[in-house]
């Protein structure tokens, strides 16, 4: 039994001391591999998770092997105890990666997990357009791989009994008390391994019908906007569909639910040409005429850069590219320094010798407000805005084209 991972990476395993997490390990360790350990001890089990703490400390000691335990009382973790745990130990995880620059962090899900997770989502009906546990994902921002998810819990367990690897078992798991414990007790355990083999197949040809409709549905977002008149041809699960897609591809997925579906809905098909709302957190939509786009607002918070010449540079919302067209057609070296910056709103810009209100120009580009809060304007040193880049639908880029809009 052996892994294959990238030993040009840094690696960070989450261990519990579980048969599985330790199984991992031990495959690391006899690879060869860069890694440092990351543990979470919640202080719910009493002297039994200190032990578990206490012997995996002590073995990594033993074999030169960094690692980073943090102790957080459960108990005072209010609502669903698993998901604000899981919510506790990724945020732990990101700071830990971030502060010594790990590259991937590493669990111990197997395949029992997999299936587990699979009837865990039929029971409860929960939108996803994927079945069970993917082998590569980015949660709170980290880099997750599974590389076990080829070996069913009983391979680990003989893997561990084999190799003399210590470990022990979560009591807790032992019990009936989650959703997932009972799923494992009622139906997993009691399944030969022919049987989980049929599911799992059964699980990945479901996964693959539903890639091929996510394929479809995805030809139907352009960036981040989506026709409204496409939107309402689809059938009501497709739409539901598109929408979880786009929540997940931000980040958001596990806020989807019917409601917000009919929140976006009766925005999009409301009378207004233009709106701009908040559907749950950082995630709003901004409607304008036949088109919606849904965006995380921090991808749209203001900016402001200062450049001393005419210097093409890039930022991450736009590029502004000096050349010989560009050089002397909008900006003068007597605006210099220059600041280039969002706008809000009530500034005056003189635009073909006449004043106006930048919302006033923004309504005659026929801009979506969400754009708005990042478009670029272009103050000289005195402060007046000298040049606002045009804003056109569908536009394609020039030679004469002062800025390159990353962001739309």
């Amino acid at each position: 039994m052996q892994i294959k991972l990238d030993k040009q990476k840094k690696y960070l395993l989450a261990c519990s001391f579980g048969p599985d997490s330790m199984a991992l390990f031990n495959m690391l360790l006899e690879g060869g591999y860069n890694f440092g350990v990351v543990h979470v001890n919640y202080m719910m089990r009493g002297q039994e998770s200190e032990e578990e703490t206490k012997a995996l400390i002590k073995l990594l000691k033993e074999k030169n092997i960094k690692y980073y335990a943090n102790y957080i009382d459960g108990k005072l973790l209010s609502g669903n105890f698993q998901t604000k745990a899981r919510e506790v130990r990724y945020s732990f995880f990101s700071d830990v990666m971030l502060n010594d620059d790990y590259d991937v962090l590493l669990t111990g899900h197997h395949k029992d997990d997999f299936l587990e997770t699979y009837l865990l989502s039929q029971k409860s009906n929960r939108k996803s357009f994927y079945y069970g546990i993917k082998d590569e994902v980015t949660l709170n921002g980290v880099k997750v791989l599974r590389p076990l998810l080829s070996f069913y819990k009983e391979e680990l367990l003989r893997y561990c009994n084999e190799h003399n690897v210590p470990y022990a078992i979560d009591s807790s798991n032992l019990g009936r008390k989650y959703a997932r414990n009972k799923i494992r007790h009622d139906v997993l355990m009691k399944m030969t391994v022919q049987q989980k083999d049929q599911l799992f197949n059964e699980v990945q040809e479901l996964n693959n019908n539903l890639e091929i409709r996510k394929q479809e549905l995805l030809k139907l977002i352009e960036g981040n906007r989506v026709s409204i008149t496409k939107f309402n041809e689809l059938s009501e699960d497709d739409q539901s569909n598109l929408l979880y897609i786009i929540f997940d591809s931000l980040g958001f997925g596990q806020y989807f639910h019917s409601s917000k579906v009919k929140l976006i809905k009766t925005n999009m098909n409301s009378a207004k040409t233009s709106t701009f709302m908040k559907v749950v957190n950082e995630l709003f939509i901004s409607k304008y005429e036949d088109d919606f786009y849904l965006f995380d607002l921090y991808d749209y918070r203001p900016y402001e850069y200062t450049l001393n010449a005419a210097k093409s540079t890039s930022f991450p919302q736009f590029d502004i590219i000096f050349n010989e067209k560009t050089r002397k057609m909008y900006i003068k070296e007597e605006h210099f320094p220059i600041t280039i910056t969002v706008s809000r709103g009530n500034e005056t810009y003189i635009i073909d010798g006449h004043k106006k209100k930048m919302n006033r120009v923004f309504i005659d580009m026929k801009m979506p407000r969400h754009i708005r809060l990042i478009w670029p304007v272009v103050k000289g040193k005195d402060g007046t805005i000298i040049y606002v880049p045009r804003y056109r639908k569908g536009y394609k880029p020039k030679e004469t084209d002062l800025f390159k809009i990353n962001q739309v």
